[in-house]
């Protein structure tokens, strides 16, 4: 076959596979994180979080208007009506593919550039197959396909990397070609426009600039000095000057009206200064200017920031409607100060071990993963050599030391071509293989020294190092290639050469892209996961009629923003954002902007502002004095007493399940009364706790106030003993003590609240949901605990709903309930004190066996569990005071005698433990030995008395 056809056929094949790997696994809706911001500011060109990512949003709005659940319904599909985040997710899912595909094209070009253009079939079908091999092992790793199925921009700025390495391979091979400079040219705009998705496209400037610098001068140790001089600078004038110092031109010109003016004219001039110099031939610096010219219209589209937030869209995070609010909005001066040095957390340990190390080998090594096996593993147990799913210990997933040594489902292959690739690169074309490795340490140590993460982060980070991962898969792909030179070299007859390289092809496809392919889709998929989305509807729908809602941070606003952003769904509950409420631009937009959504039926809903008691001058600050603004403040403890409405007071009172006392309108009503201490070492107090106070007293009780159930008793600010727990979110009341509403909890749990494919054991949910849907759990738990300790009280919902069950009935009717919307095999639960106090719960209400079976599964999976000691005679004690199981408690408290027979506590459980069994001369045995070494414990004698007058009486 022609060279040509054949890299033709198989680039489509690379970009088909990637395609439909991705799209299979992409989310239905709305992820987690930043999914739903972005996908409700594309949708309505608001303002995301700083820097913005103003091209992603201008293209995730023309895709929100993809006809795409029109064809769904036309087909069968049970697309949504709004399927916006669907529609933006495809961008992702779009990009990358076509990453996959110029990364497959990028390693074709660099194998011919030192080995020339094949000359038959099989010289084409080594290229293009070690080509294929290393972009579809890209294609599925673990973080590259999380980022593909996902409303975010991190694939879309891979996609840019991908496609300048591309375009710099291309001009490699006719450098000296005046034509040629169209590639440069395109290379520069698309990394302007780069800028506009996420920054980390421009970390590829070193490795264009050494490709370009390699091929026009000769590489000595002294030029490759001169050229990291060269890279470092550009990289610096590219990041702070193109991008950052440039807008303090029309900054300079704004305080004289003639900020916008400024910007037309520096245009203008850069226009000018690329005629000029191409009529005087002067060609590096026309291409220089061109160069730059073309990346500032690249980076033109973050005009639609400062214009769009000028029109005060619902979101506008920072408010950027002017030059000097856009310049620290681009600063991502909300963040807090960048710093390279000191650094935020041990750089060896944590930095480079746990943030980079471990995430690399989770792409190539392998990854402790207890819900999938690879192929090589289910090859191995077809062999009988059994390898079961938590085959590694548990302590892997938390204990990054350990995981960094994990071959879990991958076996390390990936990581041998890929270093077999890099060595034999260096050897065959060392330029372009230092260039690699620069790319490679650029887009990985280079970004953690920059970003300077400080320890713990609230999620795992690895999507950040993907350029980092797509630069190693180039050697998997040059790995492969030199196997088949291997092969070539050794076997003297062609043909059986030939045929070994297919044998060893098919091998290799299955030991690397398959093999990755089946034990990360598990983990990587979002099909059919509405879990973001379910429980922000759910948290939504715990709330009154415009209610205002304290949420956390990020993860818990983001997709209740897209949920009323988009899909319209409970716009008068006002969110207040605890993260955002420190800032001043934050608190005045909820004091002063009502939010407009045009409902579905074509009508106009105002949502309220949140009632807030500062004036605009204490919140804003006067902008002729620095610091100014509403900021923390000294604070020692202090005491309030508010006045409470009697009505207020009175439905509280009803509504946590007390009955209306005779007299109710004459009665005096008790202030709510609290105490708030300081939050910042002892001696200050945030922002954040002084606006839920000054919310507190504007709002005067009109509307409700709800904490969602993830804000951190930390933000309570003393109102703990007003908070009562209607499900997703704990309302503040006027009654204190009141532990929750049953009414409203079981009427949201069971009425209300969906709880789609959570018993769905074909669909993934990553370590993060998990721990965010045990929430659901507390929620039942708590529900059955109350009613339990309330004796059963009469007239709930949940007496209406099993009216011929006895209070036990009802007690696992609740929990049988929470079983069947989230079983444990679905959502497990890694917490073994959870998953005994279920099971207790079941015991105390008649169900014994299902403690007995918990404990069974618990011991059955000690490293699962990570039991210790205190686990075990916990599981012990229960055996005997619960579920009267002696000889089940004996044989869990044998082995911890055994390893530790001068712990008293074991003793006494112990010896208890054979009491109940009648195995009293067991029992005086470990009592003689025991006083034998401890002759001062009374205690023990005696109890070795009673038991020999026992033994005696026998």
């Amino acid at each position: 076959m022609n060279y040509l056809k054949m890299n033709r056929l198989t680039a489509t094949a690379v970009f088909a596979i990637s395609f439909i790997g991705y799209f299979i696994t992409m989310a239905p809706t709305v992820s987690y994180w930043d999914c739903g911001e972005f996908a409700a500011t594309a949708y309505n060109m608001a303002i995301p979080h700083p820097p913005g990512s103003p091209l992603f949003l201008l293209v995730g709005r023309i895709f929100s208007l993809l006809p795409t659940s029109q064809i769904g319904h036309a087909l069968g599909y049970a697309l949504s009506d709004y399927d916006i985040a669907f529609r933006i997710t495809l961008i992702s899912v779009l990009t990358s593919a076509f990453a996959v595909l110029f990364l497959y094209l990028t390693m074709v070009r660099l194998i011919t550039q030192w080995k020339g253009i094949p000359e038959n079939t099989f010289g084409g079908f080594k290229i293009t197959m070690a080509s294929a091999i290393g972009a579809l092992t890209f294609a599925f790793t673990y973080s590259q396909w999380f980022n593909a199925v996902e409303s975010e921009v991190y694939a879309a700025s891979i996609f840019f990397t991908a496609i300048v390495l591309w375009l710099i391979m291309v001009w490699l091979e006719k450098p000296d070609d005046l034509h040629s400079d169209v590639y440069l040219l395109l290379i520069a705009y698309i990394l302007g426009l780069a800028i506009g998705v996420h920054l980390l496209s421009v970390l590829a400037i070193p490795f264009i600039l050494f490709i370009i610098y390699s091929k026009k001068f000769e590489i000595t140790m002294a030029s490759f000095f001169k050229f990291i001089l060269i890279g470092g600078l550009t990289v610096g004038i590219i990041y702070k000057i193109y991008i950052f110092w440039s807008l303090n031109i029309p900054l300079f010109f704004d305080h004289y009206g003639l900020g916008t003016i400024s910007v037309v004219v520096f245009f203008g001039a850069i226009i000018y200064l690329c005629y000029y110099l191409i009529q005087k031939n002067n060609h590096t610096g026309a291409l220089l200017a061109i160069s730059t010219l073309l990346i500032f219209v690249g980076y033109s589209t973050y005009a639609m920031i400062i214009i769009r937030s000028g029109l005060n869209p619902n979101i506008d995070q920072n408010d950027p409607n002017n030059w000097a609010a856009f310049i620290r909005y681009l600063n991502r001066e909300q963040y807090g100060e960048l710093v390279l040095w000191p650094r935020n957390a041990p750089f060896w340990e944590y930095q480079i071990k746990k943030m980079f190390v471990r995430y690399f080998n989770w792409q190539f090594i392998g990854r402790p993963d207890e819900f999938s096996l690879s192929l090589l593993d289910q090859f191995r147990n077809g062999l009988g050599f059994t390898v079961d799913k938590l085959q590694d210990a548990q302590e892997d997933r938390y204990n990054y030391m350990a995981t960094l040594m994990s071959f879990r489902g991958l076996y390390g292959i990936p990581f041998l071509f890929g270093f077999f690739g890099m060595f034999h690169h260096f050897s065959k074309d060392w330029k372009r293989a230092l260039a690699t490795l620069g790319l490679f340490i650029m887009t990985g140590i280079g970004v953690i020294l920059y970003v300077n993460q400080p320890d713990p982060q609230p999620r795992e980070r690895d999507y950040s190092y993907v350029s980092a991962w797509m630069a190693f898969s180039v050697w998997i792909g040059i790995g492969v290639y030199a196997l088949f030179e291997f092969l070539e070299e050794k076997i003297k007859n062609a043909k059986i050469a030939e045929y070994a390289a297919y044998g060893a092809a098919l091998l290799i496809v299955v030991v690397m892209p398959m093999n990755m392919f089946v034990y990360n889709k598990f983990a990587s998929s979002r099909q059919g996961n509405y879990v973001g989305w379910d429980f922000s509807y759910n948290l939504l729908e715990t709330c009154e009629p415009n209610a205002i809602l304290y949420t956390n941070g990020d993860n818990d606003t983001f997709p209740l923003w897209y949920l009323q952003e988009v899909e319209k769904i409970r716009p008068d509950v006002r969110i207040v954002n605890l993260s955002l409420v420190n800032t001043e631009w934050y608190v005045n937009q909820m004091k002063n902007h009502a939010a407009e959504y045009i409902m579905p039926d074509g009508s106009v809903y105002k949502a309220p502002t949140v009632p807030v008691g500062f004036s605009d001058r204490e919140i804003l600050g006067d902008p002729k004095i620095p610091n100014s603004a509403i900021q923390p403040t000294a604070w020692t403890a202090r005491e309030f007493s508010v006045n409470v409405p009697k009505d207020v007071f009175w439905k509280d009172w009803v509504e946590s399940g007390n009955a209306l006392p005779k007299g109710s309108d004459t009665m005096k009503i008790p202030p709510m009364k609290f105490r708030v201490e300081p939050t910042i070492q002892g001696k200050g107090i945030r922002v954040q706790d002084m606006m839920i106070l000054d919310i507190l007293f504007a709002n005067k009780f009109n509307r409700p106030i709800y904490f969602g159930i993830t804000v951190s008793p930390d933000n309570y600010v003393g109102l703990e003993k007003y908070l009562r727990m209607d499900g997703l979110a704990f309302k503040l009341v006027t009654v204190p003590n009141t532990d929750m509403s049953l009414d409203r909890m079981y009427n949201n749990a069971f009425k209300k609240y969906k709880f789609r494919n959570m018993n769905n054991p074909n669909i993934n949910y990553d370590d993060n949901i998990r721990r965010l849907t045990q929430n659901y759990r507390t929620l039942f738990l708590r529900m059955a605990e109350s009613y339990r300790n309330n004796g059963g009280k009469k007239n709930t919902a949940i007496d209406d709903a099993y009216p011929n069950f006895t209070t036990q009935e009802k007690i696992v009717a609740i929990l049988d309930s929470m079983n069947a919307k989230m079983p444990e095999k679905v959502i497990p639960m890694h917490n073994v004190n959870l998953k005994l106090g279920i099971a207790q719960f079941y015991a105390d209400a008649g169900k014994p066996e299902k403690l007995k079976e918990a404990i069974t599964q618990v011991l059955a999976q000690e490293k699962y569990y990570r039991l210790d000691a205190a686990l075990k005679m916990k599981m012990a004690q229960l055996s005997i005071y619960l579920l009267k199981d002696a000889d089940g408690a004996v044989k869990i408290l044998e082995p911890l005698y055994a390893a530790d027979p001068n712990n008293p506590e074991i003793l006494g459980t112990y010896i208890m433990a054979l009491e109940n069994k009648n195995d009293l001369e067991g029992a005086a045995t470990l009592l003689q030995t025991w006083t034998s070494v401890h002759p001062q414990d009374t205690q023990a004698k005696m109890k070795l008395d009673e038991i020999q007058q026992k033994l005696n009486k026998k």
